[in-house]
């Protein structure tokens, strides 16, 4: 329906009679609140595209979790909260991943090969001055380490040079940095995480997919712990794969955990090993668990509705 207008829109959900609608882009490019606005369908949700209210008063519910969304979290949003619990969101282990790799920086016949090694697979949008500062400490705290930064920005060697300049502002040394852009292929983007011992979420914006695959390629992510849906997306990845440690409390655990665990490779290492089979058998891969709880969160909705009319008649 992208060709439609507003107006055909509405008459097109309308005719097909949707009971439950679900919009997925919030307010990105290209939305279609303006439809939404007429009330097509009789309950209209918003779900997953978007980190936080709509500020829509035609959407009856958003779809979030106990983490994102603590008690008291309805004070940031227009629609009503259905907590999705334990985890809001699911992931279907990616077909064309490699197997993990053993660290060639702290075990194996390899251990010791290259440095240890800090890296960052997201959009160069949640790259924040505030975040290169953080990292730019841990570098300094984990003397011999590297960073590696890869994504779809930093194709244009102008952006890389910028981002360079950033880090070295921030009070990196621009020679452990490496900056890399998309891979065509997922498999080769997966595989990169084999160079990587520690993935630093962005903070106050984490990672969601980019999270999920470091963790099913091996590599823990280190998260900071946030004060709204946007920025417990990382916690609730965290409890749910149970790696609950790897949330720092502030900035400056952010740093000091990065820089004990740059001196452990013994603790990273085994958890490599395990960390696959650890987040398969979590809440956060269990796709039939996660049909029944939205299937069940969808007919509760529904059945509110019903209620409602009933009161009313």
């Amino acid at each position: 329906v992208p060709h439609l207008p507003p107006e055909g829109l509405v008459r097109r959900i309308k005719n097909d009679k949707v009971d439950v609608l679900i919009e997925l882009a919030g307010m990105t490019h290209n939305h279609r609140h303006g439809a939404l606005l007429f009330r097509p369908a009789p309950v209209q949700v918003t779900y997953l595209g978007w980190p936080g209210t709509t500020g829509n008063p035609s959407i009856d519910y958003r779809i979030v979790d106990s983490r994102t969304d603590p008690a008291g979290a309805e004070s940031h949003c227009c629609e009503r909260l259905v907590r999705l619990n334990p985890c809001f969101l699911c992931f279907r282990p990616p077909a064309d991943a490699p197997e993990p790799g053993a660290s060639a920086w702290g075990s194996g016949a390899d251990a010791g090969a290259r440095p240890f090694t800090l890296g960052s697979f997201n959009a160069q949008t949640k790259i924040s001055p505030r975040v290169m500062r953080a990292w730019a400490r841990i570098l300094a705290g984990a003397p011999g380490s590297r960073l590696l930064v890869k994504n779809g920005a930093l194709f244009n060697e102008r952006v890389r040079e910028r981002v360079r300049a950033w880090f070295v502002e921030a009070g990196a040394d621009p020679h452990r940095l490496e900056l890399l852009p998309w891979s065509a292929a997922r498999e080769h983007h997966l595989a990169l995480y084999d160079r990587v011992d520690l993935a630093l979420d962005p903070f106050p914006y984490p990672g969601g997919t980019t999270t999920v695959e470091a963790l099913w390629m091996g590599v823990p992510v280190l998260t900071l712990r946030g004060d709204r849906f946007l920025s417990h997306i990382g916690e609730s990845i965290a409890r749910n794969t149970g790696l609950a440690d790897w949330i720092a409390g502030d900035a400056d655990d952010y740093v000091a955990k990065a820089v004990r665990l740059s001196s452990n490779p013994r603790q990273l290492a085994t958890l490599r090993t395990g960390l696959r089979r650890q987040v398969l058998d979590s809440p956060v891969f269990d796709a039939p668990r996660f049909a029944r709880h939205f299937e069940h969160a969808l007919w509760g909705m529904w059945d509110s509705l019903q209620t409602t009319r009933g009161h009313s008649a």
